[in-house]
């Protein structure tokens, strides 16, 4: 009983502000260590991604594609890779505006290479990112969220210049 109590209480501190924070942070780290990318990634291990929060679901989509980049035979860089697209897009299809999934979606598709050929939806995920933090500007309902998209759209993939700017003012 107290083990169900505690996972329920798990499940609730990651889906709300504070988990999530933690969570970005953890995943920060997990791009460029690969020990605490197997830490990041067996966090979701037992996840059922039926019933899961979309946005968790995300989180371990986003721990198998850096399980990719992490692995260096191959097949298992191509295995985790295809693994993290299905989860991704299993909850995008339960969330599909979740801005946090679709800056999961976008910061995977215009970093991977072309011969995984998913592309697909970058410039429609990038409006959607953009008419967010539009909506967002005036009372950020997650600041932490708001702050990384701003930031990656426009230090890391900045737009055209009129749509820099504007992001800039917001």
């Amino acid at each position: 009983m107290i083990r169900i109590l505690f996972l329920f209480l798990g499940l609730h501190v990651m889906q709300t502000g504070g988990g999530l924070v933690d969570m970005r942070k953890q995943l920060d780290l997990a791009a460029n260590d690969s020990k605490v990318a197997d830490k990041f990634s067996d966090r979701f291990k037992k996840l059922d991604e039926q019933t899961a929060a979309p946005v968790t679901v995300g989180f371990k989509a986003i721990s198998e594609m850096i399980q990719a980049k992490h692995a260096f035979n191959p097949i298992n860089k191509v295995s985790h890779f295809k693994k993290g697209k299905r989860l991704l897009e299993l909850a995008i299809s339960k969330a599909p505006k979740n801005p946090e999934l679709i800056f999961f979606r976008y910061t995977t598709q215009v970093n991977v290479p072309a011969m995984l050929n998913y592309s697909g939806n970058v410039k429609e995920d990038r409006q959607l990112l953009v008419n967010f933090l539009k909506a967002d500007a005036s009372a950020p309902k997650d600041p932490d969220l708001h702050r990384r998209i701003k930031k990656y759209l426009i230090t890391d993939k900045p737009g055209s210049k009129a749509e820099t700017e504007m992001l800039k003012n917001l």
